[in-house]
C-alpha cells in the first residue's frame, strides 16, 4: 500500500501482552496483507477504570491510510479487516466482549476509528470514501441503525453551540 507521494503506508501497532504471540504475529501480517510496514510493540495488560479497553491500537495516517484501501476492492478490504477482527474475538474467547477490538488512530488528529468484527461490507464501503475532515473529535463508531459512520462527541458538541444569530 503506498502513499499518494509514493511512500508506502507504516501503521504502529500496539497489542497488550495478553494477547498470544501467535495472534499479535497474525495481526501485523494481516497489516502487511492490506500492503502496509508495520512495527509491533507490546505493552503489559492493564485495567482501566471504565471497564472499555481497547484490543489493538494501529496509529497510521488515516487520510492516507484509507485512500490506499480505496483503491482495493471494498470486498477485499472487509475480508482481510474482519479476518484480523474474527481472530481477535477467537483470541478474547470466554472474556467480556465491551473491548473495542481494533482501534485505527492518526497520529497527526488523534482521531480514532472503531472497528468491530461484525461490520457489514457497507461500513467498509464507507470507510474507504469517508471524509475525516468533517470529525473533529473521536472516537468514531459506524452506526448500523442510521447506516453511516459518527462521531457522538462531535454530534453533542454541536448540538450544544448556539445557533448564529439566535435570540437577538
Amino acid at each position: 500500500m503506498t502513499e499518494p507521494g509514493g511512500g508506502v503506508v507504516h501503521v504502529e501497532l500496539v497489542m497488550p501482552d495478553a494477547l498470544e504471540e501467535e495472534v499479535q504475529a497474525e495481526v501485523a501480517a494481516g497489516f502487511v496483507e492490506l500492503g502496509c510496514t508495520t512495527t509491533v510493540r507490546v505493552l503489559p495488560t492493564r485495567r482501566g477504570w471504565s471497564g472499555v479497553e481497547w484490543m489493538v491500537l494501529a496509529t497510521v495516517a488515516l487520510d492516507t491510510f484509507l485512500h490506499a484501501l480505496a483503491t482495493k476492492a471494498a470486498e477485499d478490504v472487509h475480508t482481510c479487516l474482519r479476518g484480523l477482527l474474527l481472530r481477535l474475538v477467537h483470541a478474547r474467547s470466554g472474556r467480556r466482549s465491551e473491548a473495542r477490538l481494533l482501534v485505527l488512530r492518526d497520529p497527526r488528529t488523534h482521531l480514532q476509528i472503531v472497528l468491530e468484527d461484525d461490520l457489514p461490507l457497507a461500513a467498509y464501503q464507507q470507510l474507504v470514501g469517508l471524509d475525516l475532515s468533517a470529525f473533529s473529535r473521536g472516537p468514531l463508531h459506524y452506526d448500523r441503525s442510521r447506516a453511516k459512520w459518527r462521531s457522538e462527541l462531535d454530534e453533542q458538541r454541536r448540538q450544544s453551540r448556539p445557533e448564529a444569530g439566535r435570540g437577538r
